[in-house]
């Protein structure tokens, strides 16, 4: 980064703080009061417990395509906790959002 954009994002960072800490303030309100939120975290929490603890482990290999590296547990009932484990890219959230094709 050149010296006039550095100095140009330390001034837009200065000038923008109060807008930028109302707008945060305000997504962690909606999310304190919003219970599919809560529900949410409740599920993760649990996943992140176990996997800690033992009683539940990654794949090595996505169950969809093989590939091998990081999974992720894709939840299908947060109540439950059901769910499964998928690569980043099989994923359905993660890969729509990371613009995998479906399949």
């Amino acid at each position: 980064m050149s010296d006039k954009t550095a100095a140009y994002e330390k001034k837009r960072y200065r000038r923008d703080r109060k807008k930028r800490i109302a707008a945060e303030t305000a997504y962690k309100e909606k999310k304190k009061s919003d219970p599919k939120f809560k529900a949410k975290v409740k599920a993760r929490s649990k996943v992140r417990t176990k996997v800690r603890a033992g009683e539940q482990k990654a794949p090595a290999r996505c169950p969809k395509c093989g590939r091998t590296g990081r999974m992720e547990f894709h939840h299908t009932n947060y109540k439950t906790g059901a769910g499964f484990w998928r690569c980043p890219r099989c994923n359905p959230r993660g890969g729509a959002a990371k613009g995998a094709k479906k399949g």
